[in-house]
């Protein structure tokens, strides 16, 4: 038996499936969602047992919040989890992490659309490519014998 992972996008009621490569992209930042610009992502991933390239069994779930800014971009967290790492070791308690799990309905949503006992009627998110700054020209250039450029 071989193990499968599924991504959901959760907001408020609504479960959306998400692929492994838009997700994968949106973290890395060469993706946008600009739907969600502004707001915490929930996202859910949970690893399928497949036998015969059919899922049996949910195995486990795993939830991670995404911030994401204006544009729809991921929010880099570093500066935020330096200061609550900081305030902490000053004071004596440890800062509190801000966890989120889905509701029991979600969580039977997920479970459906995960072992294929149903299909989404929603689309997955639609995603929009981070532009790239303009590379410069690769012209090639002439050269003298010292190094200088020929017009």
């Amino acid at each position: 038996m071989t193990v499968s992972r599924r991504h959901f996008l959760v907001h408020d009621d609504e479960v959306r499936p998400l692929t492994q490569s838009v997700l994968e992209r949106v973290r890395r930042g060469a993706l946008r969602l600009p739907a969600y610009a502004g707001r915490d992502l929930h996202v859910v991933e949970v690893s399928v047992e497949l036998k015969d390239r059919t899922p049996v069994k949910v195995r486990g779930v795993t939830t991670t919040i995404l911030s994401l800014d204006e544009e729809g971009a991921v929010r880099s967290r570093l500066l935020e989890d330096l200061r609550a790492s900081l305030s902490a070791s000053r004071s004596s308690h440890a800062p509190a992490r801000v966890l989120w799990s889905p509701s029991r309905a979600q969580l039977d949503s997920i479970t459906d659309l995960a072992l294929a006992r149903r299909k989404s009627k929603l689309k997955p998110p639609r995603a929009t490519a981070v532009p790239t700054p303009a590379r410069p020209s690769r012209r090639s250039r002439r050269v003298d014998g010292k190094g200088r450029r020929v017009v």
